[in-house]
């Protein structure tokens, strides 16, 4: 008849073939995050959204034709960051066509 296996044997096996499984599962995710950021669409760039929203602020009905690039961009980031937190989104999701001064 055989002997019987191990309690110490038994254990040994099974921590192996967790340990195994476990960098199986790490090797198998690694794989995968590098194909999905191979072939992933890039982000813009803040750069180009910036662009964005200077060319739409430069539309006949803009009030901010007389200011300087650098100062329309920021006035154009506080206004649709304003909007954006009212809106409880971020302002990538926002386009500014216009902007008009209202008189009181």
């Amino acid at each position: 008849m055989a002997e019987p296996i191990s309690r110490w044997l038994v254990m040994v096996i099974g921590l192996i073939v967790v340990f195994a499984g476990l960098i199986a599962l790490i090797i198998i995710i690694s794989l995968l995050s590098f194909f999905v950021r191979k072939f992933a669409k890039k982000p813009q760039t803040k750069e180009s959204d910036n662009n964005e929203a200077v060319n739409s602020s430069q539309t006949s009905g803009s009030d901010l034709q007389g200011v300087n690039p650098d100062e329309r961009r920021q006035i154009i980031a506080a206004i649709s960051a304003a909007i954006a937190t009212t809106m409880g989104t971020t302002p990538k999701g926002i386009r500014i066509h216009s902007i008009k001064k209202i008189e009181k």
